[in-house]
């Protein structure tokens, strides 16, 4: 196989085929590996001029790959977004691929050429050399904490990611006060979905960030502000004072910055 070739099907493999890890890097039993949910997140920077290029690659050709990965593997959902704010050269990513396992993500490189003839696309047609319209930023690995509803294309979703100091009182919060919380917005039409994540790889104390939320909402004027947050909270937590939790958040983690995406294309479904 030529050089150039074995140099677009790596580049495919990146978007495409998740990072492998066991049960043991993610610090989990066997069992509640098997039935939690991981997402893999892949940020990439268009070249210059390459924008539309690489949007048509992700949208297109990722997402039939991604189709043919789902049926044969514990991959259940694959998404691509678009940064909307900022934009441009300040924006992290300019497209972002996210990728969720129903337990741990699994090494799927034996099932590429599978995957492809499933999906219809012929190796030798791939002549779009993929690293001359993208560069790759990061991949990161999370773990879903709590979630409520389901994304779809077309939505705009805020990402809050935070540096986390006390992770099981975070944790603990998000859990028994937020996911009510997010799922009574939801119910009363004022989010369309929310998810807490926290990091998983890479890790350690230098990093930025090692928790994220987003909040997913119909249309871009809903970002500034969905509303009915007090009037939800005193609905599922009638016993609690909402100052005081917040105090307690505001101990428990900072946020770092948050950007908006827009969902472009999903493929399968928790």
């Amino acid at each position: 196989m030529p050089r150039k070739l074995r140099s677009n099907i790596a580049s495919v493999a990146a978007v495409l085929i998740p990072l492998c890890l066991g049960p043991a890097d993610l610090n989990a039993t066997d069992s509640s590996v098997d039935e939690q949910l991981y997402t893999y997140s892949v940020c990439y920077k268009a070249k210059p001029g390459k924008l539309r290029e690489l949007r048509t690659f992700l949208t297109e050709t990722g997402s039939n790959l991604a189709r043919a990965i789902i049926a044969e593997s514990n991959q259940v959902a694959w998404g691509v977004s678009q940064a909307v704010i900022p934009f441009g050269e300040e924006a992290e990513c300019d497209f972002m691929v996210a990728r969720t396992y129903r337990g741990a993500p699994s090494e799927l490189a034996a099932s590429t050429d599978s995957s492809l003839k499933r999906a219809g696309i012929d190796r030798g047609e791939m002549s779009a050399d993929f690293r001359s319209i993208a560069r790759l930023v990061h991949t990161s690995l999370w773990r879903v904490v709590e979630s409520v509803g389901e994304a779809e294309a077309g939505d705009f979703f805020t990402i809050d990611r935070m540096k986390v100091s006390a992770m099981a009182d975070w944790i603990d919060l998000e859990t028994k006060v937020f996911k009510p919380l997010q799922d009574q917005r939801a119910k009363d039409g004022r989010i369309k979905a929310w998810a807490a994540y926290q990091r998983v790889s890479p890790k350690g104390a230098a990093l930025a960030y090692n928790a994220a939320t987003i909040n997913v909402v119909g249309s871009l004027d809903q970002i500034p502000s969905p509303g009915g947050y007090r009037e939800a909270f005193a609905k599922v937590n009638p016993g609690l004072d909402i100052g005081a939790i917040s105090k307690q958040v505001q101990e428990a983690r900072s946020i770092v910055f948050s950007s908006v995406y827009q969902m472009l294309v999903r493929v399968g479904g928790r």
